[in-house]
């Protein structure tokens, strides 16, 4: 919803950047929040795991996940 709302906001006529920022400072913050409890989930889920499990899933993670994939380009 609120990238379509940015996106509204920007094909409109006149465009209010004021209004464009103000939108993308706020799907921003959800952004960051739902990454926020994602990664504390799989910190929890970690937890639980062996250490070979651990290991699969940051192997995993390199992969698919925006959380470890530096760790895996160094």
């Amino acid at each position: 919803v609120g990238r379509e709302a940015v996106a509204r906001l920007i094909e409109a006529e006149p465009i209010d950047a004021a209004a464009v920022n103000e939108t993308l400072t706020s799907v921003r913050q959800a952004d960051m929040a739902l990454r926020g409890r994602l990664e504390q989930a799989i910190v929890t889920f970690a937890t639980g795991l062996t250490p070979a499990d651990r290991a699969r899933l940051v192997d995993g993670l390199r992969g698919r996940s925006n959380m470890l994939r530096r760790a895996g380009e160094k």
